[in-house]
C-alpha cells in the first residue's frame, strides 16, 4: 500500500504569501529603478503650469462613472432584492474606495458583503451579479484594446494577426468547454458521483444566472461602453489642461493601455503601473518625457480622488447619521 504525502494547509500558505511577497517586492524595485531616470522636477514644473479648470472636468468626467457603475448594478439586480438607485450609489461608492485604497480581493470582497447587507440579495444572487460585472467589464476592456489595435500605426496583417489569434483563441476555448459538458452530459451512468454531482451544481446555478445574463444583453453593457467613453474623455481633458495636443486615439491607447496594465496584480490603486501605461503610450506617441509624466501623474489622480472622496464621503455620512440615530435612541 503507497502512503501518499499530503502537503499541510499551513505549508501552502506560507509558500503564497512568500511568493506574493518576493512579486510585490521586485515589483517595487522595478518602479523604484525606473523612476529614477525620470525627469520629476520638470513634471512638476508642467503639473504647476496644468489648467485647474480642465483639471477639474477631467475629475468630473471620471466621477460620472460611478453613477452609470449604480445604474448598471441597479438593472442587474433581481427586481425582488431591496434595491434602489440610492442604495446602489452608496454601494459603488464603497467599492470603488475599497478597490483603490486595497487591493482587487478586498475589493471584490466589500461588493458581495455589501450587496448581501445593503442590497438585501443573497449569497448566490450578489456572487452572480459581481460576476457578471466583472464579465460585462472584461467585455469593455477587449473592445477598447480591440478598438486600439486598429489605431496603433502597426502593419495591417500585423493587427490582424493579433485580432485572429484572439478570437481563434477564444472561439476555441469556448468549443472545449461546450464539448467537455455535452461529454459529460451524454456519459450518464459513466459518470462518477463527484461528477454528476458538479453537474446538478453547474445547471442549478446556471438556471439562476439566466435571468441575470439576459438582463445584462441591453442597458448594462451599453453602461459598460459609456463608462469606457468616460474614461476616453478624462484622458481628453487632462491633454488639454497639460497643453498636448487633443487627440481620441491617444486617449483610447491610454484608456487601453491602463486596462491592460490593470490585469497585473499590483500595489493598490495601481500605483506606480498606471503611470508607466500612460507614459509609454506618450513616449510612443512622442511627448516630451516631462509633460507625458505630468500627464499621467494628473490622470491618476483625476481616477483616484472622485472614487476615493466619494467612497469616503458615504463612510462619513453614514457615520454622522448612525451616531445621531443612536444619541436620539438614547435620550
Amino acid at each position: 500500500m503507497t502512503v501518499r504525502r499530503v502537503t499541510p494547509p499551513v505549508v501552502v500558505s506560507w509558500i503564497k504569501r512568500a511568493f506574493w511577497a518576493a512579486f510585490y517586492l521586485a515589483l517595487l524595485a522595478g518602479l523604484f529603478f525606473a523612476a529614477r531616470s525620470l525627469p520629476w522636477r520638470a513634471a512638476f514644473v508642467a503639473m504647476r503650469q496644468a489648467s485647474p479648470p480642465w483639471l477639474i472636468a477631467a475629475a468630473a468626467i471620471n466621477f460620472l462613472g460611478l453613477p452609470l457603475w449604480a445604474t448598471q448594478w441597479y438593472l442587474l439586480a433581481p427586481s425582488n432584492a431591496h434595491r434602489t438607485w440610492r442604495k446602489m450609489v452608496e454601494i459603488v461608492g464603497l467599492v470603488g474606495a475599497a478597490q483603490n485604497t486595497y487591493t482587487s480581493v478586498g475589493g471584490a470582497a466589500s461588493a458581495v458583503l455589501l450587496l448581501i447587507r445593503r442590497a438585501g440579495l443573497s449569497r448566490r444572487e450578489a456572487l452572480s451579479l459581481y460576476a457578471l460585472d466583472q464579465v460585462l467589464t472584461g467585455i469593455g476592456k477587449v473592445a477598447i484594446i480591440g478598438l486600439a489595435l486598429f489605431l496603433v500605426p502597426l502593419p495591417i496583417w500585423r493587427g490582424a494577426e493579433i485580432l485572429f489569434v484572439s478570437v481563434a483563441a477564444a472561439v476555441a476555448a469556448l468549443a472545449c468547454i461546450v464539448y467537455a459538458g455535452t461529454t459529460l452530459a451524454h456519459s450518464g451512468q459513466q459518470t462518477s458521483h463527484w461528477v454528476s454531482r458538479l453537474l446538478h451544481r453547474a445547471q442549478r446555478e446556471a438556471v439562476a444566472l439566466v435571468p441575470l445574463v439576459i438582463r445584462a444583453c441591453g442597458r448594462p453593457l451599453a453602461l459598460v461602453f459609456a463608462r469606457k467613453l468616460a474614461d476616453v474623455g478624462t484622458a481628453v481633458a487632462v491633454q488639454l489642461a497639460c497643453g498636448i495636443p487633443v487627440s481620441i486615439e491617444a486617449a483610447i491607447l491610454i484608456t487601453a493601455a491602463v486596462d491592460l496594465a490593470n490585469v497585473i496584480p499590483s500595489i493598490p490603486g495601481s500605483l506606480g503601473i498606471f503611470e508607466a501605461a500612460v507614459l509609454f503610450v506618450y513616449g510612443f506617441l512622442g511627448v516630451p518625457p516631462a509633460v507625458a509624466l505630468s500627464a499621467a501623474l494628473l490622470q491618476h489622480a483625476a481616477h483616484l480622488l472622485p472614487a476615493i472622496g466619494f467612497g469616503y464621503a458615504v463612510l462619513l455620512f453614514r457615520a454622522t447619521r448612525l451616531d445621531r440615530t443612536s444619541s436620539i435612541a438614547r435620550e
